[in-house]
């Protein structure tokens, strides 16, 4: 049967205008997925000037090795917007330039008093750390300050911080340390937005209108021409130290993930100093990986709420909500079955890319448990069928809509995420050079790979998706990226 490949599915969503990060050498478009993408979608795609992309800085392939075995890792999103059950900053906190600055429902005396109460008083990282124990994620991104502009570190930069609440610790610190009991990598979330810095102003409202329509999102007023506001400098260079705070006092940490993506230039490298900023980080963190959120490539892209494409030219990670928002909004908040969130890594494994999926402690600090056994769930699975996912790369084969393959030494596996309707086979074309020499089914009946002189057939029986669908197949030499298909 002929299906659709996975990365047209990606392509469609994108093109509803739900966010997207990916960064590209502009030499590198043509011929490439990326390049219907950037066509259709421009503001999905950051075209980067080969000169740009040169003069940049870049982790090192030894550097990238551990992410891109890693696969699976945990977005910790925690705030003042908790308190009301609301989602980070958007449902709460009123915008700046270039983000639509629409009216929100609480005023900024309001939701700034809210960390007042803030007590964490069921919060303990020992929780924490067996959480990330059962869950199976081998890494975390800790949000250290959203686009409310509050410090969850214990910042000398600000009063607006943690410890000047009733609970009094350095939350980053704590949660760290939950990562390092628990032996998984530490990422640190910082967001160049701060709707409650006063210099924060990368677009002077006196020279610009929010215009959704427009390139960057505004438009200039009559007889003006769009400048960042006359203290926007003093806002970078208060960034400066707190991410240098951030990257000399919790010891190694691993990754930095930013968020300003480009989105068709509506945050641009020079709102931020984002060369040097990140040559900063890179400075005070060797070996650090550094995401494409400050309008320069970084070490890897980061699509939103969907799942990449197939892409093994450079590293990426999908951040997705693991309930209905990336912080905890309330008991109402339905997360996603077990079943669904196994599936969504697997599509990423074999897309070559990374799962980031995001939760959030309650107001009171503990962890929602029907979320938290969602996660425990899919580590059960990941205990019994980890070598499939841990360690490899996508492909041989390029996924459909069936699902696609992961690969690793000589072994590759395929994973099936969706049945035909009808049970017809799936056509796979041969692996030249390569025998076929053992398989078996690490779960489900019927699931067999049936070979002849012109290729192969996923045969399906009686096959089931109440719990993942995998095929582990055996061959007589190591695949390598020289056998990935482009089928």
């Amino acid at each position: 049967m002929r299906t659709k490949p996975m990365f047209a599915l990606a392509l469609a969503l994108a093109a509803g205008g739900v966010q997207a990060g990916w960064s590209i050498r502009a030499s590198d478009v043509e011929g490439s997925n990326l390049e219907a993408m950037a066509r259709q979608n421009a503001r999905a795609v950051q075209v980067i000037p080969d000169d740009d992309w040169a003069a940049t800085n870049f982790a090192s392939e030894r550097d990238l090795q551990w992410f891109r075995g890693a696969r699976y890792g945990m977005f910790i999103c925690f705030g003042p917007s908790t308190f009301a059950n609301k989602d980070l900053s958007w449902g709460v906190v009123q915008a700046k330039l270039p983000d639509n600055p629409g009216k929100k429902p609480y005023t900024f005396e309001t939701w700034t008093a809210w960390p007042k109460q803030m007590r964490l008083e069921r919060f303990s990282r020992e929780d924490l750390a067996t959480i990330f124990r059962s869950s199976g994620m081998r890494y975390a991104v800790i949000v250290a300050k959203h686009h409310d502009g509050f410090h969850l570190w214990d910042t000398k930069l600000s009063d607006f911080k943690v410890t000047n609440t009733p609970y009094g610790k350095d939350f980053l610190r704590e949660v760290i340390e939950a990562c390092r009991m628990a032996g998984v990598k530490v990422g640190i979330y910082y967001s160049q937005r701060d709707w409650y810095h006063p210099d924060y102003c990368p677009v002077d409202p006196e020279t610009a209108d929010y215009s959704p329509n427009s390139p960057g999102r505004v438009k200039a007023k009559p007889g003006k021409a769009i400048r960042p506001g006359p203290r926007h400098k003093a806002y970078i260079d208060y960034q400066f130290k707190a991410v240098e705070e951030l990257c000399s006092n919790y010891g190694k940490i691993d990754i930095f993930w930013f968020d300003a993506v480009w989105n068709g230039g509506m945050f641009t490298p020079e709102m931020w100093d984002a060369e040097r900023l990140t040559r900063r980080v890179r400075e005070l963190q060797p070996g650090i990986l550094i995401n494409n959120r400050a309008s320069v490539p970084g070490d890897f892209d980061t699509p939103e709420q969907r799942i990449g494409m197939f892409q093994n030219r450079r590293p990426w990670e999908t951040c997705m909500t693991l309930a209905r928002g990336w912080s905890y909004t309330g008991e109402k908040s339905v997360p996603k079955p077990p079943a669904e969130v196994f599936r969504k890594l697997q599509a990423c494994a074999m897309g070559d890319g990374n799962l980031l999926l995001s939760w959030g402690p309650r107001w009171d600090g503990s962890w929602p448990e029907k979320q938290a056994a969602v996660l425990a769930k899919v580590g059960d699975w990941l205990k019994a069928y980890g070598d499939s996912i841990y360690g490899t790369r996508g492909g041989p084969w390029r996924p459909g809509a069936w699902g696609g393959a992961t690969f690793k030494g000589n072994k590759a596996w395929l994973h099936v995420i969706r049945l035909p309707k009808d049970g017809t086979p799936v056509a796979l074309p041969k692996l030249p050079g390569v025998r076929l020499v053992a398989q078996r089914a690490l779960s489900g009946e019927g699931l067999i790979l049936k070979e002849s002189p012109q290729g192969y057939e996923i045969a399906f029986g009686n096959a089931s998706l109440d719990a993942p669908l995998i095929l582990e197949l055996t061959f007589d030499r190591p695949l390598t990226q020289a056998d990935v298909l482009r089928n």
